[in-house]
């Protein structure tokens, strides 16, 4: 979590989102939680939870309480009989690999940054690439919340309506104490990675995603784009593609090979995007059976229509799930991202890349930029009415809530 010297002003990785809090609260134990919760609910205040501070939108900007859990016990233990890791919230992705790895066990798969808290990941329905594969938040089986009553709640799998709201929550159900993730054994993935032309990639497209563990791509649009994602070299309007091949675990837990080149634990081979310089990154998630089609648009949009913008066009699959206000809702989907850069006039470019997706009903990863008001968030996500009303039951007195996601979701 990033404040300010005096502490009271906080602040995102990239710079664009910041608040000036009332108070700054570090707990050190799950009744130190509840206390604070349950003390912000009777005053009528406003409390958000801060994780790595990564989404670019503003999740957790608050005038009140902002609690930061990093002081919390890191627990994580796994019943290998049903493959179901209980995982500590504030834990970050790049602890809970090692620690799965260490008892046996792995996440069956996940982005290329791990600097997320696996709370703020599953709130905000991080995920990899995959069309077998679903977000992260499509992994969970359970989690423990103290409420907006200060209260502890175990959600389980015998209430699909909680467990399916608090999947994709925005941080709107309580602080997460716990999470039951459905983990499977650990293994290794060998990286094939490549640079390919646009008709070298269409050529391999269909085969590629059924062939590989995971397979996505960052599209070029200048000789320099991948320097904005820390990536190697890649030659204008090509792509350099990520080809994941899962294998036996073994014994070692090396990293072999150069770059586009390695073999690893899993944990240590999906991370492959370096935090750099800041970047605004959007994310839009269509239809996976418009796949081809919408990379081929925005193509051509970023080479015709905005000829000056550098930024990677990267794309992404994922399996449909059941949680209320992820993008891959009831919908096999396929995930297309561009980021601004910081000191250039990059809005009408995204806001360009926003219209030419809204025909196709693209929801966003919450995370990241988006346009979308009140009107779009109900046509765009059906189960709305049930997340309303699961928060309304877990948070009566709106103390989760905030400006930004009072005005889209309440």
């Amino acid at each position: 979590m990033q404040l300010s010297s005096d502490g009271q002003t906080w602040q995102n990785w990239a710079g664009n989102q910041s608040a000036t809090v009332k108070e700054v609260q570090r707990p050190a134990s799950l009744a130190e939680v509840a206390s604070v919760v349950a003390r912000t609910a009777e005053s009528g205040e406003r409390l958000r939870v801060a994780g790595s501070g990564h989404s670019f939108t503003p999740l957790v900007t608050t005038s009140g309480t902002l609690m930061d859990l990093s002081r919390l016990p890191a627990e994580v233990s796994v019943d290998s009989t049903t493959s179901t890791a209980r995982v500590s919230g504030q834990m970050r992705l790049s602890e809970v690999g090692p620690a799965l790895w260490e008892r046996g066990f792995a996440l069956a798969n996940q982005g290329d940054v791990d600097v997320q808290t696996l709370a703020g990941a599953l709130a905000t329905g991080t995920k990899g690439s995959g069309p077998r594969h679903g977000t992260m938040s499509s992994r969970v089986r359970g989690m423990g919340l103290i409420t907006g009553t200060g209260e502890h709640h175990e959600i389980t799998g015998r209430d699909q309506r909680l467990l399916h709201a608090a999947q994709v929550s925005l941080g709107l159900l309580g602080v997460v104490t716990h999470v039951d993730l459905s983990v499977v054994p650990r293994y290794r993935l060998r990286e094939d990675n490549a640079v390919m032309s646009v008709d070298e990639l269409l050529d391999v497209w269909e085969g590629a995603k059924d062939a590989y563990h995971h397979f996505s791509f960052w599209w070029m649009p200048t000789s320099s784009s991948s320097e904005i994602y820390g990536l190697p070299p890649v030659p204008a309007d090509h792509a350099y593609v990520k080809m994941l091949t899962a294998e036996p675990a073994g014994d070692g837990a090396e990293v072999a090979g150069g770059s586009g080149a390695r073999s690893g634990p899993a944990y240590l081979i999906y991370p492959d995007t370096e935090l750099g310089d800041p970047f605004y990154e959007l994310e839009y998630v269509v239809d996976a059976g418009d796949d081809k089609e919408t990379f081929l648009e925005l193509r051509e949009l970023m080479r015709h229509g905005f000829p000056q913008e550098a930024t990677p066009l990267q794309v992404r699959w994922q399996a449909r799930d059941e949680a209320y206000l992820s993008p891959q809702y009831r919908r096999d989907a396929v995930s297309l991202s561009v980021s601004g850069m910081p000191g250039t006039d990059y809005v009408p470019f995204l806001r360009a890349v926003d219209r030419r997706l809204r025909d196709r009903s693209a929801r966003p990863h919450w995370g990241k930029l988006h346009f979308l008001d009140r009107d779009r968030v109900e046509e765009l996500y059906p189960a709305l009415d049930d997340f309303r009303a699961v928060r309304r039951s877990l948070d009566p007195r709106n103390v989760f809530l905030n400006k930004h996601l009072s005005d889209l979701l309440v």
